[in-house]
C-alpha cells in the first residue's frame, strides 16, 4: 500500500527509472507502425515526459486542472499520459473512437485547461481550449522551476469516464495512490519482471490496459509492444517477432486466438494431423512442460515464449480457459470495474481456480450482500465521481463499501465468482429471473456466430414480463437464416434449464452497440429491436 507521505513525483520517476543508468537504454515502448518498429526508450521517455509538462506549464495548465489526453497508443501517449501528471494536473482519458459529439459532451463536463489531441483526432475537436500534439517538438525553455509539481498520492490524477452503457457516463476520479495500488499489486500476482516482455492490443484509456499491463510493465522495466490490431494472424506474427511473453487482454481477444490457433488442426497434411493428434491427447498430459512440447508447432507460431493471459472485462468461457492450458499458456481471469481502480481480483500463475475471477488484492476486502451484490472497500476504490456527490454516496456507502452492481459469491478459499449483473438481469413472466452473462457464454461457442446478445424485451405487444431473447451477429451473413440461427440456439443452450433458453432469435448485421471496454450496450440493442432494426 502507498503511504500517505508519498509524493505523486516518487511514484513517476520509480515508473520511468529515472536516474537508473542500467534501464535508461533499454526500450520502455515499441509500436508498429506499418512494417516498422518505432521504439521508445526509458530515457526518452522520461524526457519527454518532462518536455510535456513544460509544454502544458506554457500552455498556462496549472496544477489541479484538467487536461484531456486523445490519441492512439504508442510512445508518445505514454510520455503525455506521464507529462500531464508531472504536471500536477489530471490526466482526463478518452476514447479515440468516441464521435465529435460524444467527446463534446464529456469535454465540457470535465471543464478542461487543454488538451493533448493526435492529428487523427483534430477533425472531431470542438473545444476552445490550447491543443497541443502529443509528437510536436520539444518545449521552447529549460525546464522552469516548479513545472515538475510533485503532489500528495491522495490527490487526483485521473478522469475517466465509464462507458455508460446503463445510463449517462459518470467520471470517476482516482487518486495516484488508486493508480500506484492497483498496478504494485498488478505485478507482484503476475511476477513480471524486467525480463517481460508484453504486446498491447487494449487501448491504454482502457484501465484495465492502463493498470495491469503497461504501467506494471514499466515499473518492472520491462518492454510493452503495441500492436493497435486484434486482427489474428497480425497479433500472431507480432508474438513470434517479438518473442513475447504475456498480454493484457478481454475475452474477445482470446477467442479470435482460439480460432486462428484451431484453423491450422483442419489444414490437410501431416502438421494438421499431428495437431489433431494432440488434441486429443494434451487433457491426459500432467505436465504444463509436456504439453508446450506435445505442441511445439503452436507455440513456434507464437514466438515460442508465451506464457500468460490475464483477463477481464467481461465474463469468460471456461472452455477457452481449458483450451489454452492444453497448449501449455495460462489464462488468467480477474475482476474490476473502473471505480475500483480498476482491479478487484486476480487469478495467478500460484493461484488459479476454475471459473472463478480470482482472490482479491492484498489489502482489498470483498463480500456480498444480502441480495448477492458484490461490496468492495479498499485502496483501489474511487475518490469519487466528478461533479456528482449524490451519485458517489449512492455507489460507496458510509462505511466504505463500492456497491458494484454485479452478483457473485466467495468460496470458502476466499475465490470470488461473479454470477452476473444485477441491472441486466431478466425476469420472466413466471418470476424466474435469468443471467443474460450465463446464455452468452453458450452461445459464445459457436463458429457460426460473430457476436451474440442476450438480453430481456418485452416486444410490441407491451407484456409485462420479459422474453429471452438472443441477437446473433452471424460470420456468414450469406449463409446464415434466421431458421438456422434459432436452430444453432437451440443446439447450444440445450443443457440449460429450459426457462434459460431464448425464445426469441434475431439475426443482426453488423457491429453491436459496445462501450469503449467492448462491453455490450443491451440497452442499445433494445431500442434496435423495438423500432424493428434487428430482423427476425
Amino acid at each position: 500500500m502507498v503511504g500517505h507521505l508519498v509524493q505523486s513525483a516518487d511514484l513517476l520517476d520509480g515508473w520511468v527509472h529515472r536516474g537508473d543508468a542500467a534501464v535508461g537504454g533499454r526500450t520502455a515502448v515499441a509500436t508498429r507502425t506499418g512494417d516498422v518498429w518505432v521504439e521508445m526508450t526509458y530515457a526518452t521517455l522520461d524526457r519527454r515526459a518532462t518536455e510535456m509538462a513544460i509544454r502544458l506549464a506554457e500552455a498556462g495548465v496549472r496544477p489541479g486542472d484538467r487536461v484531456a489526453l486523445l490519441a492512439e497508443a504508442d510512445g508518445d501517449w505514454t510520455a503525455a499520459f506521464l507529462g500531464i501528471l508531472r504536471r500536477g494536473a489530471v490526466a482526463v482519458l478518452l476514447d479515440p473512437k468516441l464521435t465529435a459529439d460524444e467527446l463534446q459532451r464529456l469535454c465540457r463536463r470535465s471543464r478542461l485547461a487543454a488538451a493533448i489531441v493526435s492529428p487523427a483526432s483534430t477533425e472531431r475537436w470542438r473545444e476552445p481550449v490550447p491543443v497541443l500534439d502529443p509528437s510536436g517538438p520539444p518545449a521552447g525553455s529549460p525546464t522552469p522551476a516548479g513545472t515538475e509539481t510533485s503532489k500528495p498520492v491522495v490527490d487526483s490524477a485521473v478522469l475517466v469516464w465509464t462507458s455508460g452503457s446503463t445510463g449517462e457516463p459518470k467520471g470517476v476520479v482516482l487518486s495516484f495512490a488508486n493508480l500506484a495500488y492497483v498496478v504494485t499489486r498488478a505485478m507482484e500476482i503476475q511476477g513480471t519482471g524486467s525480463d517481460a516482455r508484453w504486446l498491447s492490443v487494449l487501448p491504454p484509456n482502457h484501465l484495465l490496459e492502463l493498470c495491469c499491463g503497461l504501467l506494471p510493465g514499466l515499473a518492472a522495466g520491462s518492454t510493452t509492444f503495441v500492436a493497435r490490431t486484434i486482427v489474428p494472424h497480425e497479433m500472431g506474427s507480432m508474438m513470434a517477432g517479438r518473442k513475447v511473453t504475456q498480454m493484457v487482454v478481454v475475452p474477445m481477444v482470446l477467442r479470435l486466438l482460439k480460432r486462428h490457433i484451431e484453423s491450422a488442426t483442419l489444414r490437410a497434411g501431416a502438421q494438421g494431423a499431428y495437431l489433431r493428434a494432440a488434441g486429443r491427447v494434451a487433457g491426459v498430459v500432467p505436465s504444463t512442460r509436456l504439453r508446450r512440447l506435445l505442441f511445439a508447432p503452436v507455440h513456434r507460431r507464437l514466438g515460442g515464449r508465451l506464457r500468460a493471459f490475464y483477463c477481464g472485462g467481461a465474463p469468460l468461457d471456461p472452455e477457452i480457459v481449458t483450451f489454452f492450458d492444453r497448449l501449455g499458456i495460462g489464462v488468467y481471469p480477474g475482476y474490476g470495474l473502473t471505480e475500483a481502480g480498476p482491479t478487484v481480483s486476480m487469478n495467478s500463475p500460484g493461484h488459479n481456480r476454475a471459473g472463478s475471477v480470482g482472490r482479491p488484492l492484498p489489502g482489498t476486502e470483498v463480500r456480498t450482500a444480502p441480495d448477492g451484490e458484490i461490496l468492495v472497500r479498499g485502496p483501489g476504490v474511487m475518490l469519487g465521481y466528478w461533479d456528482d456527490e449524490a451519485a458517489t454516496r449512492d455507489a460507496v456507502d458510509a462505511d466504505g463499501w463500492l456497491h458494484t452492481g454485479d452478483l457473485g459469491k466467495l468460496d470458502a478459499d476466499g475465490y470470488l465468482f461473479v454470477t452476473g449483473r444485477s441491472k441486466s438481469l431478466i425476469v420472466l413472466d413466471s418470476g424466474k429471473k435469468v443471467q443474460p452473462e450465463e446464455v452468452e457464454t453458450a452461445l459464445a461457442r459457436s463458429e457460426l456466430f460473430a457476436e451474440v446478445c442476450v438480453l430481456g424485451w418485452r416486444g410490441a405487444n407491451g407484456r409485462t414480463g420479459e422474453q429471452v431473447c438472443a441477437v446473433v451477429v452471424p460470420v456468414d451473413p450469406a449463409t446464415m437464416s434466421e431458421a438456422a440461427a434459432a436452430d444453432e440456439v437451440r443446439r447450444l443452450t440445450a443443457a440449460l434449464s429450459g426457462f434459460k433458453r431464448p425464445t426469441v432469435v434475431r439475426v443482426h448485421h453488423g457491429e453491436l452497440p459496445k462501450t469503449a471496454k467492448r462491453s455490450l450496450r443491451r440497452a442499445e440493442v433494445a431500442k434496435l429491436l423495438d423500432v424493428g432494426a434487428v430482423r427476425s
